[in-house]
């Protein structure tokens, strides 16, 4: 998939899961084209929840191309993934860059250095 091999190339270590299970499915990322090239994208990963340990949905990786940068690529994909939530009530992201999820009505849960833990609840 190409927005993997752009993800890879920014952090060789990142990775991807695939659908497990029925009730377990990590969601398809959801891309942003130019010209039929992919400028940007979010994914998804299957992870522990910060407060429950049970297996919750995070945003795994959430990526614009640099020279799409500063022009509400990023947060529109935030804002995709929220609307998307459609079996599950809650999703969490671990982000260097905080204030793009607060801006969107994220709640930090916790916070590790100048890394944090954050969450949105959809409303039921």
């Amino acid at each position: 998939m190409a927005f993997q091999k752009l993800v890879l190339e920014r952090w060789p270590d990142a990775e991807f899961q695939k659908q497990q299970s029925s009730e377990l499915t990590v969601p398809q990322p959801i891309l942003v084209r130019n010209n039929n090239c992919i400028i940007g994208g979010l994914s998804y990963i299957r992870y522990p929840h910060p407060e429950s340990g049970a297996i919750a949905l995070w945003i795994n990786t959430l990526l614009v191309v640099d020279a799409y940068q500063r022009q509400g690529i990023a947060s529109n994909l935030i804002k995709s993934a929220m609307q998307d939530l459609i079996t599950e009530t809650e999703l969490f992201v671990y982000s260097a860059i905080p204030s793009i999820y607060l801006k969107s009505g994220w709640v930090a849960v916790s916070q590790e250095g100048g890394s944090c833990v954050l969450k949105f609840s959809k409303a039921k």
